[in-house]
């Protein structure tokens, strides 16, 4: 009796390991596909970041993905700057616009110390459910989702959705992930940019270049065209510049150049292009801006200028530093990017032969 018992005991001992070892292997099977899962799904959701280098495009790409795998169509994406008192949260993308120079409206700036923030920079996990008081008041909820954008475990920034409630269980890992992959995406997009900027920005004023000219002019005139809107340009030349050079020297003529490119570009709009188009000439392009509205700016240019005091400007023989601007519309007096700057060009002589220091359109 004791020993069927014992051998009762022992059978049930081995249905019992067995019934472990099945269990185990299914679990084991379960964790090795749901983590093949999600290596996959972290691979197709990050995969597309690594093949762009165009920042706007790699910031809508983030947008995107965030907006499909989340379920939520409002997505900000900040990038964090700071000084010794103050944090600054730039917004470069949003629902509607990806802007690297910074979406004012979205952007803001707090105190060390004074917020929750300090907290989320310093503990560098995502954050469910937080009110930011800050933000509250320029996006459009107020409990949010905060992932940080970590790189070289530093935070650089953060993306925004609007919280997923308490009560979710929601897994944020991927997020995470995600947005350690998105780091590196705007990283290289800035570099890449950075780069690109270097070959179309004229060393000497730190405006657009002759290149940028040669790629840009034409996709503004193709946008007026679509749009069946106006375009204008104008070309702008310091007067009597090469008796400037020769009198002062090509140091102080230098100068003289980087000081107009100044004036002109504080002068125009921000939505304006102002390049050198080589030696001591500039052209701007004036988008949406019909002639008359064209020669207003020109105008607004040229005093400026002969307002601006340049050493050894009195030197000149007018007596200041001045500049003559042509003006040409598209589509008023030409079509296409060639005959436009040719049309320019002819006014800009125009103003030239008519005394120097004026405006011909």
């Amino acid at each position: 009796m004791v020993q069927q018992i014992l051998l009762f005991l022992c059978c049930l001992e081995l249905i019992l390991l067995l019934f472990l070892v099945i269990r185990f292997r299914k679990y084991k099977t379960n964790v090795e596909e749901e983590y093949k899962n999600k290596i996959s799904f972290i691979e197709e959701i990050t995969k597309p970041l690594r093949i762009l280098a165009d920042f706007d495009k790699v910031l809508i790409e983030i947008l995107n993905i965030l907006s499909k795998k989340t379920n939520q169509k409002i997505c900000f994406i900040y990038l964090l700057e700071e000084d010794k008192e103050n944090l600054y949260l730039k917004c470069i993308a949003s629902p509607h616009i990806v802007s690297i120079a910074g979406i004012e409206k979205y952007s803001i700036s707090v105190k060390k110390g004074q917020s929750v923030i300090d907290s989320i920079i310093k503990n560098k996990n995502i954050v469910n459910n937080i009110e930011i008081k800050e933000l509250s008041k320029v996006l459009p909820y107020k409990n949010f989702l905060v992932i940080p954008i970590v790189l070289k475990n530093k935070v650089i920034g953060f993306i925004l959705l609007q919280s997923f409630g308490k009560e979710t269980q929601q897994d944020f890992s991927i997020l995470s992930v995600f947005a350690n992959e998105a780091a590196l995406a705007i990283e290289n997009a800035r570099l890449y940019e950075k780069l690109e900027n270097m070959s179309t920005i004229d060393a000497l004023t730190g405006v657009y270049n002759r290149r940028y000219l040669d790629i840009q002019l034409p996709k503004e005139i193709e946008l007026a065209r679509r749009y069946k809107s106006f375009l204008s340009i104008c070309m702008i030349d310091i007067d009597d510049f090469k008796h400037y050079n020769d009198r002062n020297g090509h140091l102080a003529g230098d100068e003289c150049l980087k000081k107009v490119a100044e004036v002109i570009s504080s002068t125009i709009r921000s939505g304006d292009i102002v390049a050198r188009y080589g030696g001591e000439e500039f052209l701007v392009i004036f988008p949406a801006t019909d002639k008359n509205g064209a020669f207003i700016a020109a105008e607004k240019i040229r005093k400026n200028i002969e307002q601006t005091k340049f050493e050894f400007g009195e030197t000149q023989p007018l007596g200041k530093v001045t500049v003559s601007i042509g003006i040409a519309t598209y589509p008023v007096d030409a079509q296409d990017y060639s005959r436009l700057i040719e049309i320019a060009d002819e006014f800009l002589y125009k103003a030239k032969t008519s005394g120097k220091n004026t405006v011909c359109c």
